[in-house]
Parts: C-alpha cells; structure tokens; sequence
C-alpha cells in the first residue's frame, strides 16, 4: 500500500516540477516531459490490466479462472485506444 501513496505523492508534485523545468528552460521541454511521464504510466496501467485480464482467464497463481467477457474484452480494447491515441 505504500506504492499508492508514493504514486499519489508523485502526481501531486509533478506540477511543481513541470514549472520549475519550465522556467529553467522553455515550456517544450517541460510539456515534453510531462508528456512522456503520463504516457509512461498509461502504458504501465494498460499494460498491468491487460495482463490480469489474461492472468484471470488462466487461473495462473492457482486463482480462481474468470471467463473473459465481453465487458472485460471491451475494457482492454478501450485501454488499448485510449493508450493509441496519447501515445500517438
């Protein structure tokens, strides 16, 4: 539990941070890497519920098997898109 609160502490001093890049440099480089930090986490997020979904489906770690859906199948294809279309 402690990782939801490094995550939380660490996206409420990202603006902090953006504006200090911005005004040691321009605000390109400072969109720049905001841009890659939240694309970095949208990539990781997608990444790890995708993964569970297929986790789920196997029954690996000796869990119980979840059929995948197609409310689950609809929410990877959305996290996918959505993932695309910031990435992009």
């Amino acid at each position: 539990m402690i990782w939801i609160g490094l995550a939380g502490g660490a996206v409420a001093v990202q603006p902090a941070l953006n504006a200090g890049v911005s005004r040691a440099t321009n605000s390109l480089p400072a969109a720049l890497v905001s841009f890659i930090v939240g694309a970095g986490a949208l990539v990781t997020i997608t990444g790890q519920l995708t993964g569970a979904v297929v986790a789920d489906r196997l029954g690996i770690f000796g869990l119980e098997q979840i059929p995948i859906t197609a409310d689950r199948l609809l929410g990877v294809a959305l996290l996918v898109a959505g993932t695309y279309l910031v990435v992009r």
